[in-house]
């Protein structure tokens, strides 16, 4: 309910401001090469894997069928040059583009805005893009190679509060503001998880899921203060730092975890291609989903570095 936001708020509040046009098309280069290339990079692997995933039982074959050379070169096109087709496996890979889209329209909107001298114009932006949100949610807007409008808005919104709340970064957030946060948004969890979402919303709880969020967002702000102040902030900072390759990885590694599942409850291998997760019995096995999800991608990319380091002395 607001974990996506999160990533979009994060982004935003790094982001550096354009003094010039140089800066413009310096932040839209790193863009490409930040998100576009690993996007392309990674969905061709999953691509070019494809028939061998299926007949391994990755993928539900009642539903998903093998690639023919047509239908792969097809999926390249849509790759390369919209950002979309990627397969099953790359399912989060949404998010490059979407960060990709966002991060460049609040940049171009800061840099147009920046000469105005309203202490509301930070407010109205907020209102234009959520305005926008709605709008073209209802209408159904898209446009060739973007396609749905309505998410690229609603991103965009969320980046372009990071990017505020930096200016405007209080010097702490109070631990009771954060307990406060939680219980709301674990009541929102309970009443309203089921439809919001970022990917399915509906134009007329917009608000509804943008308050709901940003109360996650301050929650997660308010208890990481916290955490800052443990050693445990070392191991975060090394996850953080390797945030891509378990956001590419983490959905090959569930399927290990599916594997153990299939052999410890008798499951007929089928099950291996259950989405995301296998479902049952998970009391205790989302947590073998989680630290797996984490520590498989993290030792992976330790283990190629050091080939790399080998190689390449």
């Amino acid at each position: 309910m607001f974990h996506m936001p999160l990533f979009f708020f994060c982004s935003g509040f790094f982001m550096k401001p354009a003094g010039s046009t140089i800066d413009i098309r310096l932040f839209i280069f790193k863009r490409i090469k930040g998100l576009y290339l690993p996007y392309v990079k990674w969905c061709i692997l999953f691509l070019l894997f494809h028939n061998l995933f299926l007949s391994w039982h990755l993928y539900n074959s009642d539903y998903i069928g093998l690639y023919s050379r047509d239908e792969i070169i097809d999926r390249l096109l849509h790759i390369l040059f919209t950002m979309t087709g990627h397969d099953q496996l790359a399912d989060p890979f949404w998010f490059f583009k979407q960060l990709l889209l966002s991060s460049v329209l609040v940049f171009l909107v800061v840099y147009a805005i920046r000469r105005i001298n309203s202490r509301f114009k930070n407010v109205i932006t907020l209102v234009i893009l959520l305005t926008l949100t709605v709008i073209s949610k209802y209408y159904g807007w898209g446009l060739p190679i973007i396609w749905n409008l309505s998410i690229v808005f609603l991103s965009a919104s969320f980046f372009f509060v990071g990017y505020v709340y930096r200016n405007y970064e209080l010097k702490s957030i109070k631990l009771y503001a954060g307990v406060i946060a939680m219980l709301v948004v674990i009541i929102g969890v309970y009443i309203y998880d089921d439809y919001l979402d970022m990917l399915w919303f509906s134009w007329d709880n917009v608000v509804l899921y943008v308050v709901l969020a940003l109360i996650g967002v301050l929650m997660t702000l308010a208890f990481s203060q916290l955490l800052e102040r443990t050693p445990i902030r070392h191991v975060l900072y090394y996850i953080g730092n390797h945030t891509m390759i378990i956001l590419v990885l983490h959905l090959l590694v569930f399927k290990l975890v599916n594997l153990l599942k299939i052999v410890v409850y008798q499951l007929p291998i089928e099950r291996l291609a259950d989405f995301k997760v296998i479902p049952e019995n998970n009391e205790f096995f989302w947590l073998v989903y989680f630290v797996c999800g984490v520590s498989v991608p993290l030792v992976f990319e330790w283990a190629t570095s050091k080939v790399k380091h080998y190689l390449n002395p």
